[in-house]
């Protein structure tokens, strides 16, 4: 094995047999060193055989205390104990971690496809239940075996450097190449691998083999022997208390049959059942399945997984996960839910919203922290709400479906200013927990004044004052209804909103004490006040936290209070200049402490403002108290009932009168007058008279006034009427109306048309405008006006009406003119009542007559050219035969008359209208326009398809090759009207077709349009394709298959058909399409006919040998032609050429003109083949198809001999027909068509297919290899048990399968050379080819796609192991010595396989074969025993390795100058297993011993030889003896080990 290929390596501090100890497969050891003990009992394997400190010898060690040992045992006892109480409960995970690290990196577990859930840590910003780990954590967090150094003491730096050495270089030994018996190679033990890609094998002559390495490297590839479906069990939606199932199946992917075991999973929530298998016997056929049901039963809705294992033949199992998760839900819930804060005693809730954004429901319950786990869950949730002061939660238990939302609310009460945080937990019922944090803060309310304006102000010593206020804010003196402010700011220091509401309080009054009496204050309790003279806005509100708050102290005294300690007397003046001003008492006492009430009167003497100051004189006070007053007294005052007077729109002529209403609102009597304000321009009309214009109203009265408005113009009128009030206030009154007349007019005078055309109405429009507020009324009179009067006609709409003010009317105006003359003295009149002249409306014109234009859709070549002298109708130049061809015609009638119109083709017109084939409903098809456009989907159906067949036969009855069907061919041209015309062209015979169309419009000059069309094509179809009418340029193939070169002709016979009018003379060539002919043209020159009549024998007939209507008649053709036709369509074609001959007199100066010879013609055609009659000829050459007949043609092809290294050939030709005519009239009928003949017509073309093919057997083996391939061992030559009994030869088989793949039988035989050969060969369902001439019975014949199994032998011999001791030059080139990295060796055999033909071909398939060599190998190549004691015998020990793959029969002997009783070897012959052997077998152990009998230096070689090849081996030994008894050991013999 290669060092990449192995494990993970530790290095122990150990030596000896202790590195082949097993190795635990998990943390929990299982010991079988007894087991291994008793197989290897040369090893060291039970524990207590093994010291602590890893020596092999205690006595060389030292030892190890007992109690030291007993000790560290137990101390590590209770190190497992620890762990097992810590350690979660035994689970799947931890009963397959032997399994797993067993395994390695060589499994590696692919995710399930349809987990996308991403892994979410258990604590994070939301409340997330997180989702099953993923498979892959099976292998991470599976339990490690670790090494612990501490259970062996510390050893010295020297001894651990050459302990580590050792180990090193005993791991180094293990890193060889494993036999191909054991491990997987090319040919697998499992069997070939059904869904690994293998290598296409290639049968070649000479065949390089890869080198050893890359080989190996094939051989290494892992290949899977079973595939699960599913490969990754899941469940994933399950209840508790229910059983699911789900079917693995396991599919066979290797090419041989095999058993499988699957061991059951470990945990108790997963089962499986008996397997079912394909067959008996608990085997699997390659490509088939078995099937385990998997049954899971839950006990809880948490998360299991678990595996199966599948174990086959291949060296790893094959693991299936299984897991059982649901969807988690998902709460949208924070870790941290934050309360905020709130106020001590007070309560705050707080409401959050969770939303379950998983994909399966849950059921939640909330309990505090402190109470999970809960031995009973029944006993934790005893109401609807958890509580944990100073938080409550509800609801506690809770169900959310998925999408669902639910609010959490949670109380907060402290009862305390500090910082509150509670853990509680969510339990899930699929036993998943979260804790979630709720954290609130205690506050009390902190205000603060910030400020006063104009300060704030204290009590005064012995001043009365309320002790229990904070502050004082002082107002200084003002009158009753005086109102004083001052702002305050107050700051909020608390971190909560804090609702306010201003109360006045009722005052305890008390003499200000000092401050150390003011603690003995009693405790008052505070009184609302409701007459208080104070305010506080704004009254109520929020405080916002931390921010400042703007206050408005109002002081407004409603009385006059006395605050002083005597009861005092007053007195107020009287005031009677302006007005009487007196206050009522006007002289009294008020007691202490108590208000007085008076009551001022005021008595207005005129209008207008009063201010005056009245004072109050107070006994014993030096100066007065004045009283401020202010106030304005008003005289009478009237209104009027509207703001204005609009009278509206007024008719020149008419008057308008309205009514008004004055109004005296106060208590004073009004005398008033209302009259129009003077204006100097209007000083002389009055038009506007007031009835009655004055008067007086006496107080909170009412009275009417008429206005009369009489118009003298119109205008639009605006004036003032002004309202006098005597002493008093007046008012003005707006009057405004609209005066006018009727008046209209005609936004356009004249109509002028351009597009007008004789006796066909045109209409136009004018707008009447009527320009004032006024209906206006209109009519249009009958009788027009001007000197061309009589030669047009107007009609109007409507006629007559009235206008609604400022609109406008359109008036339609329908206008015929009966003249072409130009028209410019017409007009209409409209009278409009009320206006003295009329509205005048002119006319201008001219009209056109009939006028028509011709044009053809764009995709006619020309139609571009829209001029009608040069309009052609082209069909194009590449119309193929029998394709009908649809151009349109596009008649326009550029002016609005009707005409009736006709077109039709002049020459190549349908013999008459036919009807066409009616559909289902009888509705004929000349009925329906488009019948040309949609006939294929209108005749779906074989017999309408006939039936349209039969149309078009009768639209070409006249035998002219071409009609032109004109739809529609008459009609009437409507005004404006495009009319397109569909002229589709009908075609049954190649040539250029003339012709022209007779258009005819109303009173017009006829047209005609030319018409040209060139028919291309071939009418004649073979019978086995039919026509072609849609794949005509494709043209038929005939194949001929694949054939043996040199075969006999083969020879096809097809029938050609000729549905023409015209008799068809065919010339045939063939021609071979040759890769790499580089030849572009072909040029032909010929002399007269390019085709000339030819006998029965091949020779030319001379124009002088045929009759003038030889060339006319099919008999003049050859015998050998079959031909078979109709006659009735000759005939018809003959008929109707002498009916048009008849009607035409020029019918024979047109023939004559045609049908003039060419002495020589020049012909240049693109080369596309080779002429030649081989291998593709075709009988007879020249032939003729009769006219709606047919004729029959053979087709043969011979296969040509290959030669040289062509295995296979393609012939690749075609054959040319090419085509003439056999009479004149056919290729020139009057001048209007003309047909190309021979070369200037492309020909029939026939293509030409076949294969030719070498002899040719495809190898199939076992394996993907590049040759056949052996392997052998040399020691299988010498059993283990006797020596002396030499197996002479052995043999190594393989089997191979010859398949025949292609279509023609093959003879062959097999040979090959020493030390390769055949065995048997066994052929499946053969048989003799009845062509086979082979007498030989070595010949094996395989019939088409058959095979034959053949098995190859390689025989081993010691012959071959000759080849080891001869010269290279000697060695044959065949037999090669390799040799690996690791010093193995190999003797490589090549030979081939041949297969030989019939036909002496020769095919060739390597062969390999591989003779394994054992490679002895020593661990040193010399040994000093250093100065030894004389006569005490010392031993080493050496160790002999077999590197090779082959047993090695060894010897050792001793050979020395001095004699070699000093030196023995023990033992001296042995058998060595090869290297995948296991270790112990694989080496074996030398015992050297020396015995010094002088003291002289000694030496000695020591050989290891081998009987099957093995380069020998030196030992080279040597020692020294002393008397001195320093050199003496306490044992009398002292085992030393070399380091490897």
């Amino acid at each position: 094995m290669s060092e990449e290929s192995q494990p993970e390596r530790r290095v122990l501090t150990v030596c000896g047999p202790s590195l082949n100890r097993h190795r635990d497969a998990s943390e929990n050891t299982q010991d079988i060193s007894h087991l291994l003990a008793s197989i290897f009992k040369d090893l060291c394997y039970l524990e207590r055989d093994i010291p602590a400190d890893g020596a092999g010898n205690k006595s060389r060690r030292g030892g190890v205390n007992a109690q030291v040992k007993s000790e560290y045992r137990r101390e590590m006892r209770d190190e497992d104990m620890e762990k097992h109480i810590i350690r979660p409960p035994p689970t799947e995970q931890y009963t397959r971690t032997g399994v797993l690290n067993e395994l390695g990196e060589t499994y590696q577990r692919s995710p399930h496809p349809d987990r996308t859930i991403p892994s979410i840590p258990e604590f994070g910003e939301s409340l997330k239940m997180p989702p099953p780990p993923e498979l892959s954590t099976l292998c991470k967090n599976a339990p490690k075996e670790v090494f612990r150094p501490a259970q062996f003491p510390k050893l010295s730096e020297s001894l651990l450097t050459r302990e580590n050495a050792t180990a090193h270089k005993f791991m180094e030994q293990r890193d060889f190449l494993n036999s191909h018996y054991f491990l997987p190679s090319l040919t697998c033990s499992w069997g070939q691998s059904l869904i690994t890609p293998r290598k296409k094998v290639q049968v070649k002559e000479s065949v390089k083999i890869k080198p050893m390495h890359l080989t190996h490297s094939i051989m290494n590839e892992p290949v899977p022997v079973f595939l699960a479906n599913p490969a990754f069990v899941l469940f994933s939606d399950y209840k508790v208390g229910q059983v699911y199932e789900c079917a693995v199946q396991l599919q066979n992917m290797t090419a041989s049959s095999h058993h499988v075991r699957v061991i059951p999973p470990a945990t108790p929530h997963f089962s499986i059942t008996l397997g079912k298998f394909p067959g008996e016997g608990g085997m699997v056929a390659p490509g088939m399945s078995c099937q385990y049901k998997v049954y899971f039963t839950p006990d809880s809705l948490s998360n299991f997984e678990d595996i199966l294992l599948v174990e086959t033949l291949a060296p790893y199992p094959l693991i299936v996960p299984i897991e059982a998760w649901r969807p988690p839900p998902i709460l949208t819930l924070a870790r941290i839910l934050d309360c905020g804060y709130c106020l001590v005693g007070g309560v705050k809730i707080v409401e959050f919203q969770c939303r379950n954004e998983g994909l399966s429901n849950g059921t939640f319950c909330i309990i505090p922290k402190k109470l999970w786990p809960a031995s009973n869950f029944r006993s934790v949730v005893i109401s609807s709400y958890t509580e944990q002061p100073p938080f409550r939660i509800s609801p506690s238990l809770f169900d959310l479906l998925p999408g669902e939302a639910t609010v959490l609310e949670v109380a907060f009460f402290p009862a305390m200013p500090k910082s509150f945080v509670e853990v509680f937990s969510i339990v899930c019922d699929n036993c998943q927990v979260k804790d979630i944090t709720i954290q609130g803060i205690g506050e009390i309310v902190t205000l603060e004044l910030v400020s006063v304006s104009d300060g704030e102000d204290y009590h005064l010593p012995g001043e009365i004052c309320d002790m229990r206020v904070d502050h004082l804010v002082r107002f200084g003196l003002t009158n009753p209804y005086c109102m004083l402010q001052k702002r305050l700011v107050i700051r909020n220091n608390a971190h909560l909103e804090l609702p306010f509401c201003w109360e006045v309080m009722q005052p305890t009054l008390e003499r200000h004490l000092l401050s150390e009496e003011q603690l003995k204050t009693p405790h008052f309790e505070y009184c609302v006040t409701t007459d208080s003279a104070f305010d506080v806005s704004p009254r109520e509100g929020l405080l916002q936290p931390h921010q400042d708050h703007e206050f408005l102290l109002s002081y407004c005294p409603l009385e006059m209070w006395n605050l002083s300690t005597a009861s005092i007397n007053f007195q107020w003046d009287r005031i009677s200049d302006f007005c009487i001003l007196e206050v009522k008492p006007s002289m009294g006492e008020i007691e202490t402490n108590q208000c007085y009430d008076l009551e001022l009167v005021l008595t207005g003497m005129r209008d207008g403002p009063f201010e005056t100051s009245l004072q109050c004189h107070i006994e014993y006070h030096q100066q007065p108290i004045t009283l401020n007053v202010q106030a304005v007294f008003k005289g009478p005052k009237l209104a009027i009932s509207v703001p204005s007077l609009d009278l509206g729109l007024i008719q020149l002529g008419d008057q308008a009168r309205a009514t008004l209403h004055i109004t005296n609102k106060t208590l004073l009597e009004a005398s008033w007058t209302l009259l129009e304000r003077c204006n100097k321009h209007q000083a002389d009309e009055t038009q506007i008279t007031v009835e009655p214009c004055h008067g007086v109203l006496p107080m909170l009265s009412s009275c009417s006034v008429d206005v009369l408005f009489s118009p003298v113009a119109c205008q639009h009128f605006e004036t003032v009427l002004e309202l006098a009030v005597e002493n008093g206030t007046g008012c003005h009154l707006s009057v405004k109306a609209d005066v006018q007349s009727p008046q209209a007019c005609l936004l356009n005078c004249e109509l002028v048309f351009t597009e007008l055309y004789v006796g066909v109405p045109t209409s136009g429009s004018t707008t009447i405008f009527n320009q004032t507020l006024l209906p206006v009324h209109f009519s249009w009179e009958e009788q027009l006006w001007g000197k061309q009067k009589s030669l047009c006609a107007v009609s109007f709409t409507p006629c007559s009406g009235i206008l609604r003010p400022n609109t406008k009317l359109e008036i339609m105006v329908q206008f015929t003119a009966h003249t072409d003359m130009e028209l410019t003295e017409v007009a209409a009149v409209c009278v409009v009542k009320g206006m003295q002249e009329p509205l005048i409306l002119g006319f201008f014109s001219k009209a056109k007559n009939l006028n028509v234009s011709f044009s053809l859709f764009m995709d006619c070549p020309e139609a571009d050219n829209q001029d009608q002298l040069q309009l052609v109708l082209d069909f194009g130049d590449d119309v193929q035969l029998e394709r009908p061809v649809t151009r349109q015609l596009a008649i326009r009638n550029q002016t609005a008359i009707a005409a009736p119109f006709s077109v039709k083709p002049e020459f190549f017109a349908p013999p008459c209208i036919p009807f066409s084939p009616s559909t289902g409903d009888g509705v004929q098809l000349h009925q329906r326009t488009s019948y040309l456009k949609e006939f294929q989907s209108v005749f779906p159906k074989k017999v309408e398809q006939k039936a349209m067949q039969q149309f078009v036969n009768s639209l070409l009855a006249h035998g002219k090759g071409a009609t032109f069907y004109v739809e529609p061919a008459c009609g009437i041209l409507g005004p404006f009207e495009t009319q397109t015309m569909d002229i589709t062209a009908f075609t049954n015979m190649w040539g250029k077709y003339r012709d022209r169309l007779i258009c005819k419009i109303g009173g017009l000059k006829t047209v005609f349009i030319p018409v040209k069309m060139n028919v291309r094509g071939c009418p004649l179809y073979f019978q086995i394709t039919g026509p072609q009418v849609e794949n005509e340029a494709q043209s038929p193939v005939i194949r001929f298959g694949t054939h043996v070169s040199g075969g006999h002709k083969v020879i096809r016979s097809l029938r050609l058909n000729n549905p023409s009018p015209c008799n068809i003379y065919l010339d045939w060539e063939t021609f071979n399409q040759v890769k790499g002919d580089k030849k572009l043209l072909d040029l032909i020159v010929t002399f007269k006919e390019a085709f000339r009549l030819k006998d029965a024998d091949g020779n030319e007939i001379s124009d002088g040998q045929l009759g003038p209507s030889h060339r006319a008649s099919p008999s003049s053709i050859p015998r050998d032609t079959p031909s078979s036709g109709g006659k009735s369509s000759w005939l018809r074609s003959e008929v109707a050429s002498g009916d048009h001959k008849g009607k035409n007199d020029d019918s024979g100066a047109n023939c004559h003109h045609a049908s003039v010879r060419k002495l020589i013609s020049l012909h240049i055609r693109s080369h596309e083949g080779i002429a030649s009659d081989f291998p593709y000829s075709i009988t007879p050459q020249k032939m003729v198809v009769a006219a709606g007949g047919s004729s029959t043609v053979n087709v043969s092809f011979t296969p040509k001999k290959l030669s040289g290294s062509t295995s296979s050939i393609a012939c690749l030709g075609f054959a040319l027909g090419f085509m003439s005519l056999d009479s004149k009239g056919a290729s020139c009928h009057l001048g209007n068509v003309e047909r190309a003949q021979s070369y200037d017509l492309e020909p029939l073309k026939l293509g030409l297919e076949a294969c030719v093919k070498t002899p040719f057997l495809s190898v199939e083996m076992d394996e993907e290899e590049e040759a056949l391939e052996f392997f052998a061992v040399a020691s299988d030559l010498l059993p283990r048990d006797s020596l002396t009994e030499v197996v002479k030869q052995l043999a190594v088989t393989r089997t191979i399968r010859l398949r025949n793949k292609l279509e023609m039988p093959l003879s062959c035989r097999l040979s090959t050379q020493s030390p390769f050969s055949v065995l048997e060969a066994q052929p499946r369902n053969h048989a003799k080819s009845p062509r086979s001439n082979i007498q030989d019975p070595a010949f094996l014949v395989l019939q088409p796609q058959h095979s034959i199994k053949v098995q190859m032998a390689f025989h081993n011999s010691l012959s071959l192991l000759t080849y080891l001791s001869l010269p290279a030059e000697q060695v044959p080139p065949t037999v090669q010595l390799m040799y690996s990295g690791n010093g193995e060796r190999r003797l490589q055999f090549r030979h081939n396989l041949f297969i030989e033909y019939s036909n002496s071909s020769v095919q060739a398939m390597p062969l390999c074969a591989y003779l394994l060599l054992p490679t002895l190998h020593l661990s040193a190549d010399n040994l000093d025993f250093g100065i030894c004691y004389v006569g005490q015998k010392y031993t080493k020990e050496v160790f002999l390795y077999n590197r090779g793959g082959s047993g090695s029969y060894w010897t050792a002997t001793i050979e020395t100058d001095e004699g070699s009783a000093s030196f023995t070897v023990a033992p001296k012959h042995g058998f060595l297993n090869p290297l995948e052997f296991p270790t112990s077998s694989c080496r074996n152990s030398l015992q050297i011993s020396f015995i010094a009998s002088d003291t002289c230096q000694i030496s000695a070689t020591i050989t290891v030889k081998g009987i099957l090849g093995e380069e020998p081996l030196s030992l080279c030994v040597q020692g020294r003896g002393s008397f001195d008894e320093k050199f003496a050991s306490l044992e009398i013999e002292a085992n030393m080990k070399t380091e490897e």
